[in-house]
């Protein structure tokens, strides 16, 4: 499939009233170009990293916003990794836009990125990365400006990835992802070491893009947020879905096999089963993060 152009896409409008003060911003109006985008399809991906295998025949349709939540380690960074062609897949395929990801060579306006590695093998001050991805990418430097300032660590433009915090680096990754206006939109632990009022800020950007977004999170305070989007869950490489996330928000976690499980999930060897309708078991909306259902395994009664 062609990659087409902006002017031969049309234009769609974009949800922009939910960051107050931008509500008129270059930032929203320059995501009036993103057009109906074909799904990420990702069919029986492995993918194996100095001997260890880490994703173990991976499925997912990313058709719409989706979560990918997990708990760290779970395989999602790799994945993420895969989907953007950053590292070698061992086994299966990725879809982009129709096309195998082992063929795409041109990613202007295609895909974008809040990962760190991304930007961090490259040596030369922000500044200059921003200036390089305008000429490659056709980044938008009006809009990362826009953000900087936002965000307030304009002071980061003068350094590299190396000399500034981590906090400013994933502030950083995720306003040059947001300047690179990609129909798809990869967000690597967004609001990870981000500080609480920054991450309001944030939320609310990638509330209001019309990117396909595929964000992965550990955490789950915030899930209820994301109400209508989908979500996949990562346990050791696998990942299981989709189910959406209003779902969830209504499901309890109970240990072993149900018939009536939305979802049934091996976590550490055991079954865990995502039920709606049911008093038994923990509520998914009492869990602050994912490692919490690893608790499951000793607290939640056995599913009968």
């Amino acid at each position: 499939m062609t990659i087409l152009t902006d002017d031969e896409c049309g234009r769609s409008g974009s949800s922009e009233e939910g960051l107050t003060g931008l509500s008129n911003s270059k930032i929203f109006k320059d995501f009036e170009h993103v057009i109906q985008s074909m799904p990420i399809e990702i069919n029986n991906l492995h993918v194996r990293l100095k001997n260890e295998h880490i994703l173990k025949g991976v499925n997912m349709r990313i058709e719409r916003k989706t979560l990918l939540l997990g708990p760290n380690g779970s395989g999602k960074t790799t994945l993420i990794k895969a989907v953007l062609g950053i590292i070698n897949i061992d086994d299966g395929d990725i879809i982009i836009d129709g096309r195998s990801i082992k063929v795409i060579k041109k990613w202007i306006h295609v895909m974008s990125t809040n990962l760190i590695d991304a930007y961090s093998i490259l040596p030369e001050d922000i500044k200059s990365i921003v200036k390089l991805y305008e000429d490659l990418l056709d980044l938008d430097v009006g809009t990362f400006n826009e953000l900087v300032e936002m965000f307030n660590i304009r002071d980061v433009l003068s350094k590299t990835f190396y000399e500034i915090s981590t906090g400013q680096k994933k502030l950083t990754a995720l306003s040059l992802a947001l300047a690179a206006r990609g129909r798809y939109m990869v967000l690597d632990e967004p609001f990870e070491d981000v500080d609480p009022g920054r991450k309001k800020k944030v939320l609310d950007l990638i509330l209001s893009t019309d990117s396909i977004v595929m964000l992965s999170t550990h955490e789950l305070w915030m899930i209820k947020l994301f109400r209508d989007w989908d979500c996949y869950i990562m346990f050791s490489g696998r990942a299981y879905g989709p189910i959406r996330v209003s779902d969830l928000l209504e499901a309890r976690l109970v240990r072993g096999h149900h018939d009536d499980a939305l979802l049934t999930i091996d976590v550490a060897g055991e079954k865990i089963s995502i039920v709606k309708g049911t008093d038994k078991g923990v509520p998914l909306s009492e869990l602050s993060s994912m490692e919490k259902m690893f608790e499951v395994l000793y607290e939640a009664p056995v599913a009968r």
